[in-house]
């Protein structure tokens, strides 16, 4: 990390706490939202990145977010409440990791065919590409 990024760790029961005293605090949006699959220790790890618009003088610019979810259910609370931008980037962590946003209001997919990948999600770890048929010479 940076020295305008620095990274705080949160348990999920914190983390909507958390993002209200960080909004209150001038971190006004949220860039990014992914996650991290630890299949080996059963565990998904959710990663947040704020910053503000509005507030120059911030420090970090970017601050991460940290919350480690249990792997097997991983439920936190949505963010959309404090961020609005968080919206989508949850719809997609929703789609890709199968983290469900207690809250939000719209969970529908955004890329993937909801009925061909339902309760498969393409960025954990354990997700098999079966056929890929991309730049195969015949």
């Amino acid at each position: 990390m940076s020295a305008s990024q620095s990274a705080i760790y949160v348990s999920k029961e914190e983390l909507l706490k958390k993002a209200e005293e960080l909004y209150k605090s001038g971190y006004d949006h949220v860039i990014s939202i992914s996650a991290v699959d630890y299949p080996e220790r059963n565990e998904i790890e959710l990663v947040v990145h704020v910053s503000s618009y509005t507030r120059k003088d911030i420090s970090p610019k970017i601050l991460e977010i940290r919350t480690k979810l249990d792997r097997s259910s991983p439920r936190v609370n949505s963010l959309t409440k404090v961020w609005r931008s968080a919206e989508f980037q949850e719809r997609e962590a929703h789609e890709m990791f199968g983290i469900f946003f207690e809250g939000h209001s719209d969970l529908k997919y955004l890329l993937l065919d909801p009925e061909e990948f339902r309760f498969k999600y393409p960025l954990r770890k354990d997700f098999k590409v079966i056929v890929e048929d991309i730049m195969l010479k015949k």
